[in-house]
């Protein structure tokens, strides 16, 4: 295990290894309370407690909720969401992290543009876009007239829905959220926005039967499942008979989530990039670790995808795996032989690896690829003189300050060999 600082960062590490053994043994209250302990911990080790913590008060929630204990449920599932927030997987508690904000104006404009070429999901988020912007008018005229050319888009109807909605037009609102379970009946989002309605209105039992529709379409939905026990209390006090279905207990293995999170890689490998910019940390040898099973998940999936061949490289070399590492690299390249990115990356493990030779060979079909670029040509000049090819050295000295004529480093280094 990591975490090693001193005598603290020792009882760092064993309170997260008794928190983590506790919540797959089953004995979620002691790992809550292990777990709760680093809720103060930075970086991705305090990121990993706060997830098997709220996954720990996401069980005790359930267990409650199948014994009709209300209250504690309630508590158990609203400090879940807190911790996690609305989905109780490891795949969206990571994605997370890559989220990103823009200022309102700035993505209507970028939505405006998407939109004009773009399907009716384009046309949502432009609508979207200017409803945040303070656009009201215009969103539900977007909204409108995409419904005349798409009657039957799932998310257009619900995006209505939930415009009436906040503007508290609620049979407007249920108009619209009815026609979309009608067209998308498996859609676990519209079932949830239509039993939110329906709570609203005080509809309980229609509340508890879309809210239980959204919950066994989507088990991991932590907060539609907090919504249900709220209805559910709702309905048991006014003198209704409940009968839930609940979601299973969260598995204690990782394989599941490794691969719901490698399916989520495969679709958005820019993720991965999110997660190896993070600056290193005592985490680094685990989170990379888990990374790397992902990817290697996503790879027996899909082993041509040049894209994943490289972040699994880059993994890889993080974790010290520099034979393994390259590999990875070679491959990508065999599947995409003007892969820049992987070209460059594979130079510096070459390099790194005392393969200098190979490094140069690496760079410069980088070049060739369009990196005529001038630190790549420096590097290559660097690497050169290391090899005695000084009429390489010259050449890619030359080509460096042609490129950039205030690149200093090189204009030094050509100095000092020509003194």
């Amino acid at each position: 295990m990591l975490f090693r600082a001193g005598r603290r960062g020792r009882q760092v590490e064993v309170l997260f290894e008794q928190g983590v053994a506790f919540y797959r043994a089953g004995r979620f209250t002691e790992a809550a309370q292990k777990l709760g302990a680093l809720g103060d911990q930075p970086g991705p080790m305090g990121q990993l407690a706060r997830y098997y913590q709220g996954m720990s008060h996401r069980a005790m929630g359930l267990d409650a909720l199948a014994r009709g204990q209300y209250d504690l449920a309630h508590e158990q599932l609203r400090t879940a969401v807190k911790l996690l927030g609305p989905n109780a997987n490891l795949s969206a508690y990571l994605a997370s992290l890559y989220a990103k904000a823009g200022q309102p104006e700035q993505v209507c404009r970028e939505a405006e543009r998407a939109a004009a070429g773009g399907g009716p999901q384009a046309v949502r988020k432009l609508a979207q876009a200017q409803w945040q912007a303070g656009r009201r008018e215009a969103a539900m005229m977007t909204l409108t007239e995409a419904l005349r050319r798409h009657r039957d888009h799932v998310g257009l109807h619900l995006q209505m829905g939930l415009f009436h909605a906040s503007c508290e037009r609620w049979a407007e609102a249920q108009a619209s959220l009815t026609q979309a379970v009608e067209c998308g009946c498996d859609d676990s989002q519209t079932h949830y926005y239509l039993g939110l309605l329906y709570a609203a209105t005080d509809q309980l039992p229609q509340a508890i039967s879309e809210l239980q529709r959204a919950v066994d379409l989507d088990p991991a939905n932590l907060v539609a499942t907090y919504q249900l026990s709220l209805a559910a209390k709702a309905a048991w006090q006014s003198g209704h008979r409940i009968v839930l279905h609940l979601p299973d207990r969260p598995t204690t293995e990782a394989g599941s989530a490794i691969r719901q999170l490698s399916r989520y890689v495969t679709a958005e490998p820019q993720f991965v990039d999110a997660i190896l910019s993070l600056p290193a940390s005592d985490a680094e040898e685990e989170l990379m670790g888990v990374l790397a099973a992902v990817v290697k998940t996503a790879l027996a999936a899909h082993p041509g995808y040049a894209d994943l061949r490289l972040l699994c490289s880059r993994i890889l070399d993080r974790l010290g795996q520099t034979d393994e590492a390259i590999e990875h690299g070679r491959m990508a390249i065999e599947r995409n032989p003007s892969y820049l990115q992987a070209l460059i990356h594979l130079g510096d493990l070459y390099e790194r690896a005392g393969r200098l030779a190979e490094a140069v060979d690496s760079l410069a079909a980088a070049i060739e690829a369009g990196g005529e670029w001038a630190d790549v040509h420096f590097r290559l000049a660097k690497l050169s003189t290391r090899l005695g090819r000084m009429d390489q050295t010259a050449h890619h000295l030359e080509r460096a300050l042609t490129i950039n004529q205030g690149f200093a480093a090189a204009r030094d280094e050509q100095t000092r060999l020509a003194a």
